[in-house]
């Protein structure tokens, strides 16, 4: 496979542990994300959440610097599965669909909506993945099984 030119992401690079108020990653996401912003790779997400609680989350994990676009709620007006974010984001990165890899883990939600727009697909099977019908074009046991792909 021809290796894709950006990643976007359903703020599942992170994975929100709550102990004592305190919001940490999965295992390996700085490793990771350092690794794809070296290739030279824009990354992205796509969130339900309100555009300043998604920041918050970032920035409590000292994640924000690696992402060029954050689309939320307010962004749109529309939720996941619709269209209209994952097309925000593909305009604000100035990306085609097929230019991407979206990883969620929830396949009613972030792959279908994903997939509506021509985007490839990653299932995040080390998040808190909801069942769904929808099928990923990859899945990832960890958030460093996306540097096998791109």
């Amino acid at each position: 496979m021809t290796p894709l030119k950006t990643t976007a992401s359903a703020t599942t690079a992170t994975h929100r542990r709550v102990k004592a108020g305190h919001i940490s990653t999965y295992p390996r996401v700085h490793f990771t994300l350092i690794k794809l912003k070296e290739k030279g790779l824009k990354l992205g997400i796509v969130s339900d959440a309100p555009k300043k609680q998604a920041w918050l989350r970032l920035a409590e994990m000292n994640l924000s610097d690696f992402f060029d676009v954050v689309i939320a709620l307010e962004d749109t007006g529309e939720l996941k599965p619709s269209e209209l974010p994952f097309k925000q984001a593909l305009k604000l990165l100035g990306l085609k669909p097929e230019e991407i890899l979206f990883v969620g883990d929830n396949p009613g939600r972030d792959i279908a909506g994903a997939k509506k727009v021509g985007m490839k697909t990653a299932l995040a099977k080390y998040g808190q993945v909801v069942e769904g019908k929808e099928k990923a074009d990859f899945e990832l046991e960890s958030i460093s099984g996306i540097l096998s792909i791109v």
